[in-house]
């Protein structure tokens, strides 16, 4: 029996404004089954804490890159930790439908390397 997707939320206003993107009405971000599993493997006692992590990164991002070529998005949310701030990536690829595809810090190297290329832009909510 196949499972169904958990939807996570949808690409908001606030995101597109900024990427100066229009991704479509009502455009909900998803996690497959399968990559549910993967997380629930990778974390299994934190995964559902994770999940919903990301749900709120979605709803409330600081910061969004859109990769065109590559049909992947973005969300960022920066974090104070002991101190230092460290910034959480969700990486969303649209396959049919918008799907997330990883939960990652962002390395300090790669949030500069995105801001270069000029893609990550500054959400305001």
């Amino acid at each position: 029996m196949d499972q169904e997707p958990v939807k996570l939320g949808r690409i908001n206003r606030a995101v597109e404004k900024a990427l100066k993107e229009d991704f479509g009405e009502e455009v909900w971000i998803y996690l497959l089954a399968e990559d549910l599993d993967k997380m629930a493997s990778k974390w299994p006692t934190i995964y559902l804490s994770r999940i919903s992590e990301a749900s709120k990164i979605i709803k409330t991002p600081d910061y969004a890159a859109y990769l065109e070529k590559e049909d992947t998005l973005y969300f960022i949310k920066e974090y104070l930790k002991d101190g230092h701030f460290q910034k959480v990536a969700l990486s969303v690829k649209k396959e049919g439908q918008w799907h997330l595809k990883e939960l990652f810090t962002l390395k300090d190297d790669e949030s500069v390397r995105l801001a270069q290329e000029g893609i990550l832009a500054r959400v305001n909510a």
